[in-house]
């Protein structure tokens, strides 16, 4: 998603605004009709009487009609229904964006070298031919990639090598979770130490833009209940997986909070969601001896409650980029009298 528009955010809302939107263009030509009807050759449109009926309309040349219940035209309510009336917020300079990518990479840059020592690790765990240690050695590489969290798609190619569909991570992971010896997939492992040991100095040119910026809040752990809790996962590590991605969007909300101060509650609700789901994710560890357990292992009401929390998350977090409106919207074009 990044890269996209930021009205897809406001789906749900264009829907609502849309219906409110009909709804007046409907008045707005049944008024004027009426007024044509009224004017013109054809029978008068019928006065209808008694309560809740609109009132009459009058035939001033070029007036709109009031929508009823209100003291504003049918075109004003269209506006307003559609969120072009006015802005609540007003909308962000790009620069507003500029402290806190630059805060985001020095982060992502010290993640980085972390995850260079963990391929490293993961190498030498591969060599020794142990499944058990090379599992383990890969879950920890793999979460501290997930934990550099607001570049993936920043990085082009050289994110799609190392964490991508068929990049390195995911194909020594197809590898060792259906049983291939490890050192077969030592070849993988090299080149993915090789293209990690690229990722500092390529992190600290790539192109992260506002609208990029402001949305990966709410995508990167959109990805994970995506990508991480479906039966065709390999190591099955949803749970491992959500705590990466709570991690990796508190770093990002972080170098946002200057920003999104005094543009609405979407911080504070976007934290306190997190709080619940980080709970959530430390309950379920500790019932499981202190690992992350594998999804398949979890019961139905402790996956149901992750799932949950994890839905709730995401609906907080989705406040976020509607807050860091970096345009105004076009105002629509008016409904012309009749």
């Amino acid at each position: 998603m990044i890269g996209g528009d930021l009205a897809s955010w406001r789906a749900s809302n264009g829907l609502r605004a849309a219906a409110f939107v009909t709804l007046a263009v409907a008045l707005t030509l049944a008024i004027q009709l009426a007024l044509h009807h009224r004017g013109g050759d054809g029978p008068a449109v019928p006065n209808i009487a008694g309560a809740g009926a609109a009132p009459a309309a009058t035939s001033s040349a070029g007036a709109q009609a009031h929508v009823y219940g209100t003291g504003a035209d049918a075109q004003d309510v269209a506006s307003l229904a559609s969120g072009a009336a006015g802005v609540a917020i007003a909308p962000l300079r790009p620069s507003a964006f500029t402290h806190p990518i630059a805060e985001y990479r020095a982060y992502a840059r010290a993640s980085a070298r972390t995850l260079a020592a963990r391929a490293a690790a993961l190498e030498r765990a591969l060599a020794t031919g142990d499944t058990g240690t090379s599992r383990a050695a890969w879950a920890r590489a793999d979460s501290s990639w997930r934990r550099v969290g607001a570049a993936y798609g920043a990085l082009g190619a050289l994110g799609d090598a190392i964490g991508g569909d068929a990049g390195g991570l995911a194909r020594i992971e197809h590898g060792l979770w259906p049983g291939a010896a490890p050192r077969h997939l030592l070849p993988a492992a090299r080149r993915l130490r090789t293209d990690v040991a690229r990722l500092r100095a390529v992190l600290a040119g790539s192109a992260i833009t506002p609208l990029d910026y402001a949305t990966r809040a709410h995508e990167i752990l959109e990805d994970v209940q995506r990508d991480d809790f479906g039966s065709t996962v390999p190591s099955d590590s949803g749970v491992r997986a959500t705590a990466d991605g709570i991690a990796a969007t508190r770093v990002v909300l972080r170098t946002l909070a200057p920003v999104l101060a005094g543009r609405g509650d979407a911080l504070a609700v976007s934290r306190a969601s997190l709080d619940r789901l980080a709970a959530t994710v430390a309950k379920i560890r500790r019932a499981h001896g202190g690992a992350y357990p594998r999804v398949a292992t979890l019961s139905r009401t402790e996956r149901e409650h992750l799932l949950g929390e994890l839905g709730a998350a995401l609906q907080g977090l989705s406040g976020v980029p509607d807050e860091l409106e970096t345009a105004v919207p076009p105002r629509p074009a008016r409904i012309p009298a009749r």
